[in-house]
């Protein structure tokens, strides 16, 4: 098991010499997704770049390298072929986690065994029910057509029900195992896991993406009490000052997305919607609800050989979740947060999806009447774990606490949080990533280090840590100690400021491969460029990682024989969810 410890992101160096067929694929993929009018310039950009990487590629000849021993791929391919065990990350991103299958089938089955949130489909049923949902959907994008011809939404409404039925995936449920909350004192108890049903090319994942643009926008104007990221939440207590008195609370609310009832949803939705004057219009606002209702209603998934329809809450999978999510319990909290603000009884209320923090007032009177207002939300499915203290407090990646700003100016200090159980298994040095890849994420995890530590001090403890933690993942001193000068404290003001994402540039995308002449590529890219805008980038592909191998959702079987690939459901002659074991790297 020893290979494990290189990680579930590592990269395979693939053991074949590039062919042409990629190229040429890479060259019709950079063709379909060029934004530009056609041109008889861009045609013949696109036709001469084709013949310049085939001839490229034809007349040179690359060695090929592997950056794993023959033991190790050995044992890679015997962990992929078990069927005793089972291989998934951890939740909270604490490591890799290796099950006895029975307990994690054990886990999934008492999870969609509950018959409150979720329905079993008969496998007779699947192909009529599949093709109902193709057919609604279909229905509603018509309903609403003519209403979003003036809109900026209509470009992406018209791809609503665009994915292909050949490429529909009926999702497959699974679960990240919570080794974080296993009883130290238990070691027999058995694991938790948090439920994940991955949308990518599901029916309504289109759909769902669609509501989620435009309702995320709203909610970052309008629900006061939420924050979207770390920095959002250090920007928010870096501007505030709280009494020498307070206390910190933390809560955390018990699997939210599944909690959700789905009517009352939809409702606390339409209200929040009429809200605002900019949904005046009947057309949007209703186009809004009823999709939202028809991405609830039609939350389908399979495991091992059956089909199941969650008939409460929302996936966590698909794009919408999260926004929806917001709505509901800002819909619950925002009377308290209003009331206990005017009251002057708190001073930080915010939150990031089921994550809480609040300073208020250290009385216990004061506590005890925001308790009694957030218990009030059980009725509606929410319910809370809490932490108080008046010294520290654990928020997303950051520690909050009274140090040296508090007692001179009554600011909060924070510091960079790590858990005790992180593994940081950083990408290795020698996992074949691009080399930007690598370096991209060293720099941004000293600026997000930076910008966790109001104290340059702290910043310069854990800054070591993470050089060390580096140099055990295989990085020589010499490749890291520019990538550490290059980043300094002094700029920490100016990491806050969002940069503008480049919008005009097209990228000429192809697999990662040993034997690809990078330069080669990226100068016949630039050559001929008709436009005025800037040529295509080169960008690769990921390429194979463990995680591909060791964690695809494979059939069981009960005699421990080799696996089967999982059972494919086909609507209409077209095969869903196909999983293959892979016989070699």
């Amino acid at each position: 098991m020893k290979v494990l410890s290189l990680g579930l992101n590592f990269a395979i160096t693939p053991t074949h010499p590039l062919n042409i067929d990629i190229v040429n694929a890479s060259v019709s993929r950079l063709e379909s997704v060029m934004t530009y009018k056609p041109t008889q310039g861009i045609t013949r950009y696109i036709s001469n770049l084709g013949e310049r990487l085939r001839t490229v590629l034809t007349q040179r000849t690359y060695g090929l390298f592997t950056n794993l021993s023959r033991d190790e791929v050995r044992t890679i391919i015997d962990l992929s072929k078990r069927t005793d065990i089972i291989i998934k990350p951890a939740d909270k991103n604490l490591g890799i986690v290796v099950m006895n299958w029975s307990d994690y089938n054990k886990e999934v089955h008492r999870q969609i065994s509950d018959s409150t949130t979720y329905q079993k489909i008969s496998n007779d049923t699947l192909n009529v029910q599949l093709a109902a949902i193709q057919g609604q959907l279909i229905t509603l994008k018509r309903e609403y057509n003519g209403d979003f011809v003036e809109y900026s939404v209509n470009s992406s409404w018209n791809h609503i029900d665009s994915i292909p039925i050949a490429e529909v995936v009926v999702p497959h449920f699974y679960m990240l195992p919570k080794v974080h909350k296993l009883k130290p004192d238990d070691p027999a108890s058995a694991i938790k896991g948090r439920p994940i049903v991955p949308g990518f090319s599901w029916l309504t994942t289109k759909l769902s993406r669609w509501v989620s643009d435009r309702l995320t926008p709203l909610i970052k104007q309008h629900a006061r009490s939420l924050v979207s990221s770390t920095d959002d939440f250090i920007k928010l207590i870096e501007g505030k000052t709280v009494t020498q008195d307070c206390s910190f609370i933390t809560l955390d609310i018990e699997s939210l997305y599944t909690n959700i009832n789905s009517d009352l949803g939809v409702r606390y939705l339409a209200e929040f919607l009429s809200d605002f004057t900019v949904l005046q219009e009947p057309a949007l606002k209703a186009a809004l609800i009823d999709s939202t209702r028809f991405v609830l209603n039609n939350n389908l998934f399979c495991y091992e050989d059956g089909y199941y329809l969650q008939i409460k809450g929302t996936a966590m999978g698909t794009p919408m979740a999260p926004s929806y999510a917001n709505i509901f319990v800002w819909m619950l909290e925002k009377h308290t947060v209003e009331t206990f603000l005017n009251k002057k009884f708190i001073s930080i209320y915010t939150r990031f999806l089921d994550d809480l923090f609040i300073t208020c007032k250290n009385d216990r009177i004061v506590h005890n009447e925001l308790f009694t207002q957030l218990q009030g939300l059980i009725k509606y499915g929410i319910t809370f774990t809490w932490q108080v203290s008046t010294t520290s407090a654990v928020f997303l990646d950051v520690e909050i606490y009274k140090g040296k700003r508090f007692s001179t100016s009554n600011r909060l200090d924070f510091r960079l949080y790590q858990k005790a159980m992180n593994l940081f298994l950083y990408i290795p040095y020698n996992s074949f990533h691009p080399g930007t890849i690598k370096k991209n994420m060293i720099l941004n995890e000293l600026r997000r280090y930076i910008k966790c530590c109001s104290l340059r001090a702290e910043y310069v403890q854990v800054k070591w840590k993470l050089f060390d933690r580096l140099r055990a993942r295989g990085y020589p001193k010499h490749y890291l100690i520019p990538l550490f000068m290059q980043i300094k404290y002094d700029d920490r003001v100016k990491m806050f400021k969002r940069t503008t994402k480049k919008t005009n540039v097209t990228y000429f995308t192809i697999d990662n491969n040993p034997s690809l002449p990078r330069r080669s590529i990226s100068t016949a890219l630039k050559r001929d460029w008709p436009l005025t805008t800037p040529a295509p980038a080169l960008s690769f592909k990921r390429g194979r990682t463990f995680k591909d191998i060791l964690c695809v959702n494979r059939k069981r079987t009960p005699d421990d024989t080799p696996e089967r690939p999982v059972k494919k459901a086909k609507v209409n002659g077209s095969e869903y969810n196909h999983n293959v074991m892979p016989e070699s790297l």
